[in-house]
């Protein structure tokens, strides 16, 4: 862990411009995740990520990928969405990073499906991406309240996603996960699944409870075949 550095966000807000002194989530629709977007910024990718170059910077605590689970890491920029073969969670966020450690060629994207309070804010500046600190960054969060947030997973934008670094196309095993992620019929091909899934998802945002999320966990981690 000593290799990642901080969680780096940049706007053209300036921090006093905040008027609830948080970062907010960008609004949901079917191209972007809504959410918080960072850069995760670690010793191999130093310098050589490409950043958005908006006025100013903020760097946030690593402590905010081990103590939160209420995000993912793309390793390629893919607008947020979550797909079989880019997306890591909180719960194998360990073999996200050691992908991340060794392909530093991608611009990637940690999104964070809440609100995050600028309390947790470390360091704050003009951008200019030369002087970014070397540094790693820590600061307990300690917060039950933030903790216990659940993620928000039941999102695709695969079909419609036409940026620079497209993946390979996730598997129709993958979408029938998504389909039991989101109590969605798994017998019907991708594009039907998808477009379901679409319908829900605000819903499916809001009520996060309702995905099965202990089933889509035990599906990732141990890549086992779906339960029927």
């Amino acid at each position: 862990m000593n290799e990642i550095y901080y969680l780096l966000h940049t706007t053209d807000k300036h921090y006093n411009e905040f008027n609830d002194n948080e970062l907010k989530v960008s609004k949901i629709d079917k191209y972007q995740f809504s959410g918080v977007y960072f850069s995760l910024i670690c010793k191999f990718n130093y310098g050589k990520e490409y950043l958005m170059s908006d006025k100013y910077f903020y760097i946030f605590p690593i402590d905010l990928l081990l103590e939160l689970k209420n995000y993912h890491l793309n390793i390629v920029d893919y607008n947020g969405g979550i797909t079989e073969n880019n997306t890591y969670y909180s719960f194998n966020l360990d073999k996200g990073l050691a992908v991340l450690l060794t392909d530093t060629n991608y611009m990637n994207e940690v999104v964070f499906h809440d609100n995050i309070s600028l309390e947790y804010c470390c360091y704050f500046s003009s951008f200019a991406q030369d002087i970014l600190p070397k540094i790693q960054f820590k600061k307990p969060i300690r917060n039950p309240e933030l903790s216990s947030l659940l993620p928000f997973y039941a999102f695709s934008n695969e079909d419609i996603y036409n940026g620079i670094q497209i993946k390979n196309k996730s598997s129709d095993e993958w979408f029938k996960k998504l389909a039991l992620l989101a109590n969605i019929d798994t017998d019907q091909s991708s594009i039907k699944i998808l477009k379901e899934l679409r319908e829900k998802m605000e819903f499916l945002n809001t009520n996060r409870h309702l995905q099965k999320l202990e089933l889509f966990k035990e599906l990732i981690e141990s890549k086992s075949l779906l339960p029927y």
